[in-house]
């Protein structure tokens, strides 16, 4: 059967990234055997200001959620680390602002179209780049609307379509999530994800390199093998996946963009620090342990 993933290689790292749905179990043979660290998605609807506490906060949900079981199994047989780095739950992340606004798009596209497409005076038909602008202002508005119908693959699709079904649709979303920075509950914790598991890449290459007893007798340089990542998010946040493909020049024009928007958060110490804090933790044969605690430098200059 086709798998729920899709993966994609850099010339740094290898990712794996799991179309899992709200609810439901990730498939156990969708997760690789072998992998060096899993990202996590967790946001914190009530924040814990305590960073030296709240790692103990992501263990207690990785440990209990059954949506994790499998992927959780998999860790402590692998030993791979575990990186957690969502936000907090603020204001600038609201689903209902979000909703309003695709809502909004779906209106305004329409009308758009409409405005495009109906018959006009016979004077007016000679002003066709104004019909093509109007055409396609409709599309990107409705591309951002058409985003809605996410909620029918939770509930109900999702369920039915198997692999390839959710895998298209995923795909689907990827597109247009990345079509539209305006809306920040996807776009934005996806720019900030995608700046972490970077930061975790870099990490992780420390621990992979290798050299062999001929390259050593030879003098030559480490061989360094790339880290293998396996990131467990719903599939809305597809469009995670080729934002790591981006240069990180390409990220940062679009932090400066969203500056303005972020000083609600640079205000709040709690949601600034989740904003750029990176965890890990990882199984030491009868509990977790954590590895790495810090805030992100390129994060911190960056917003």
């Amino acid at each position: 059967l086709p798998m729920s993933y899709r993966e994609i290689t850099t010339s740094q790292a290898k990712f794996r990234f799991i179309y899992r749905v709200a609810g439901e179990m990730g498939w156990k043979r969708d997760l690789p055997v072998n992998f060096d660290a899993a990202f996590i998605e967790v946001m914190h609807a009530q924040p814990e200001p305590d960073p030296d506490k709240r790692w103990q906060k992501y263990i207690d949900f990785m440990e209990t959620d059954p949506e994790l079981a499998n992927l959780r199994a998999r860790v402590k047989e692998n030993g791979a680390r575990v990186y957690f780095g969502d936000l907090a739950d603020s204001g600038l992340f609201s689903a209902s602002a979000d909703t309003a606004a695709m809502l909004f798009q779906g209106v305004a596209g329409i009308g758009l179209w409409w405005q495009s497409l109906r018959r006009r005076p016979a004077s007016a038909k000679k002003n066709l780049w104004s019909r093509v602008v109007l055409f396609l202002g409709g599309v990107w508005l409705l591309a951002g609307a058409v985003e809605l119908l996410g909620f029918l693959v939770i509930r109900f699709p999702g369920q039915v379509w198997r692999r390839g079904g959710r895998a298209a649709w995923a795909e689907t979303l990827a597109r247009l999530s990345n079509l539209h920075p305006e809306k920040p509950l996807v776009f934005l914790r996806n720019l900030i994800l995608a700046e972490k598991i970077w930061e975790a890449v870099e990490l992780e290459k420390k621990k992979v390199r290798m050299r062999s007893p001929r390259m050593v007798r030879r003098g030559l340089p480490q061989a360094v093998r790339k880290p293998f990542f396996v990131l467990d998010f719903h599939f809305g946040h597809a469009g995670l996946l080729p934002m790591l493909a981006w240069h990180r020049r390409h990220r940062r024009w679009f932090f400066r963009l969203y500056r303005p928007f972020i000083a609600s958060l640079r205000a709040d110490p709690v949601q600034m620090d989740y904003l750029t804090r990176l965890t890990s933790v990882r199984w030491q044969g009868s509990h977790w342990g954590l590895i790495h605690s810090f805030r992100v430098d390129a994060l911190d200059s960056a917003t």
